[in-house]
Protein backbone atom coordinates (compact mmCIF):
# COMPACT_ATOMS: atom_id res chain seq x y z
CA UNK A 1 0.00 0.00 0.00
CA UNK A 2 1.00 3.71 -0.29
CA UNK A 3 2.18 5.21 2.34
CA UNK A 4 -0.05 8.53 1.38
CA UNK A 5 -2.77 6.47 2.07
CA UNK A 6 -1.73 4.39 4.89
CA UNK A 7 -0.58 7.30 7.13
CA UNK A 8 -2.36 10.15 5.04
CA UNK A 9 -1.12 13.01 3.25
CA UNK A 10 -1.56 15.37 5.93
CA UNK A 11 0.99 13.21 7.65
CA UNK A 12 3.68 13.06 5.08
CA UNK A 13 3.17 17.17 5.32
CA UNK A 14 4.63 16.77 8.71
CA UNK A 15 7.32 14.35 8.49
CA UNK A 16 8.58 16.07 5.38
CA UNK A 17 7.95 19.88 7.56
CA UNK A 18 10.48 17.49 10.04
CA UNK A 19 13.01 16.70 7.95
CA UNK A 20 13.16 20.21 6.37
CA UNK A 21 13.48 21.61 9.92
CA UNK A 22 16.39 18.66 11.12
CA UNK A 23 18.78 19.52 7.65
CA UNK A 24 17.85 23.09 7.40
CA UNK A 25 17.04 22.94 4.00
CA UNK A 26 14.26 22.36 1.30
CA UNK A 27 12.77 19.36 1.34
CA UNK A 28 10.73 17.56 -1.29
CA UNK A 29 8.27 14.47 -1.24
CA UNK A 30 7.02 12.43 -4.50
CA UNK A 31 6.18 8.96 -5.53
CA UNK A 32 8.46 7.55 -7.70
CA UNK A 33 7.07 5.45 -9.74
CA UNK A 34 9.98 4.17 -11.89
CA UNK A 35 11.43 2.30 -9.00
CA UNK A 36 8.20 2.00 -6.82
CA UNK A 37 8.86 3.75 -3.68
CA UNK A 38 7.62 7.31 -1.99
CA UNK A 39 10.29 9.60 -1.28
CA UNK A 40 10.82 11.76 0.91
CA UNK A 41 14.67 13.52 0.54
CA UNK A 42 16.31 16.84 0.42
CA UNK A 43 16.09 18.91 -2.47
CA UNK A 44 19.15 17.69 -4.75
CA UNK A 45 22.32 19.28 -5.26
CA UNK A 46 23.13 18.38 -8.65
CA UNK A 47 27.08 19.43 -8.72
CA UNK A 48 27.70 18.25 -5.00
CA UNK A 49 27.42 21.75 -3.92
CA UNK A 50 24.10 24.05 -3.05
CA UNK A 51 25.42 27.81 -2.63
CA UNK A 52 23.74 31.31 -2.03
CA UNK A 53 23.41 31.12 -5.76
CA UNK A 54 21.38 28.06 -6.56
CA UNK A 55 18.97 29.19 -4.03
CA UNK A 56 18.12 32.62 -5.36
CA UNK A 57 17.52 30.41 -9.03
CA UNK A 58 15.22 27.85 -7.19
CA UNK A 59 11.84 30.07 -6.81
CA UNK A 60 12.31 30.27 -10.87
CA UNK A 61 11.15 27.37 -11.42
CA UNK A 62 8.17 27.47 -9.18
CA UNK A 63 6.92 30.65 -10.05
CA UNK A 64 5.75 31.73 -13.75
CA UNK A 65 8.27 34.52 -15.58
CA UNK A 66 7.42 37.78 -16.15
CA UNK A 67 5.52 37.84 -19.38
CA UNK A 68 2.73 34.96 -17.59
CA UNK A 69 2.79 37.57 -14.98
CA UNK A 70 1.03 40.26 -16.45
CA UNK A 71 -2.82 39.96 -16.22
CA UNK A 72 -4.79 38.84 -19.47
CA UNK A 73 -6.67 41.67 -20.28
CA UNK A 74 -3.17 43.66 -20.41
CA UNK A 75 -1.09 40.44 -22.90
CA UNK A 76 -4.45 40.40 -24.86
CA UNK A 77 -4.36 44.19 -25.76
CA UNK A 78 -0.77 44.59 -26.24
CA UNK A 79 -0.66 41.50 -28.77
CA UNK A 80 -4.27 41.79 -30.21
CA UNK A 81 -4.79 38.55 -29.97
CA UNK A 82 -6.67 36.01 -27.74
CA UNK A 83 -4.37 34.79 -24.79
CA UNK A 84 -2.67 31.49 -25.62
CA UNK A 85 -2.12 29.91 -22.03
CA UNK A 86 1.31 28.16 -22.17
CA UNK A 87 1.72 24.28 -21.65
CA UNK A 88 3.14 23.56 -18.32
CA UNK A 89 7.49 23.02 -18.37
CA UNK A 90 8.60 19.58 -18.81
CA UNK A 91 11.48 17.70 -16.13
CA UNK A 92 13.70 18.87 -18.43
CA UNK A 93 12.93 22.37 -19.42
CA UNK A 94 12.64 22.90 -15.41
CA UNK A 95 16.11 20.97 -15.02
CA UNK A 96 17.98 23.48 -17.78
CA UNK A 97 15.88 26.64 -16.93
CA UNK A 98 17.39 25.92 -13.22
CA UNK A 99 21.02 25.40 -14.43
CA UNK A 100 21.52 27.63 -17.47
CA UNK A 101 22.42 30.95 -15.48
CA UNK A 102 24.96 28.42 -13.83
CA UNK A 103 26.67 27.61 -16.57
CA UNK A 104 26.52 30.54 -18.39
CA UNK A 105 27.91 32.16 -15.08
CA UNK A 106 30.59 30.05 -15.05
CA UNK A 107 31.24 29.77 -18.86
CA UNK A 108 30.16 33.01 -20.32
CA UNK A 109 31.48 32.67 -24.04
CA UNK A 110 29.31 29.87 -24.20
CA UNK A 111 26.10 30.34 -26.71
CA UNK A 112 22.76 29.49 -25.93
CA UNK A 113 23.29 26.25 -28.30
CA UNK A 114 26.47 25.28 -26.78
CA UNK A 115 24.64 25.27 -22.95
CA UNK A 116 21.55 23.23 -24.39
CA UNK A 117 24.01 20.59 -25.68
CA UNK A 118 26.08 20.26 -22.45
CA UNK A 119 22.64 20.66 -20.38
CA UNK A 120 21.16 17.63 -22.85
CA UNK A 121 24.32 15.19 -21.86
CA UNK A 122 24.22 16.26 -18.31
CA UNK A 123 20.28 15.65 -18.18
CA UNK A 124 21.06 12.40 -19.52
CA UNK A 125 24.22 11.24 -17.38
CA UNK A 126 21.88 12.53 -14.47
CA UNK A 127 21.42 10.25 -11.30
CA UNK A 128 17.21 8.59 -11.41
CA UNK A 129 16.73 10.41 -8.01
CA UNK A 130 17.75 13.99 -9.54
CA UNK A 131 15.34 12.76 -12.65
CA UNK A 132 12.91 12.09 -10.63
CA UNK A 133 12.81 15.37 -8.72
CA UNK A 134 12.26 17.27 -11.82
CA UNK A 135 9.70 14.78 -12.73
CA UNK A 136 7.76 15.44 -9.56
CA UNK A 137 8.51 19.32 -9.55
CA UNK A 138 6.84 19.36 -13.33
CA UNK A 139 4.09 17.11 -12.01
CA UNK A 140 3.32 19.67 -9.24
CA UNK A 141 3.22 22.17 -12.12
CA UNK A 142 1.03 20.37 -14.53
CA UNK A 143 -1.39 19.88 -11.58
CA UNK A 144 -1.72 23.30 -10.96
CA UNK A 145 -2.13 24.43 -14.58
CA UNK A 146 -5.00 22.27 -15.11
Amino acid sequence: ADIDVVIGLDNVEKIKDRLSMLLSTPVVSFKDNVNGVYRIMPTPALDGVVDAAVAQIMPMIVTNNDRSARSPKARKMIRGKPEKIPRPSNAFILYRRHHHPLVKASNPDFHNNDISILLGKRWKAESSETKAYFKALADEIKAQHA
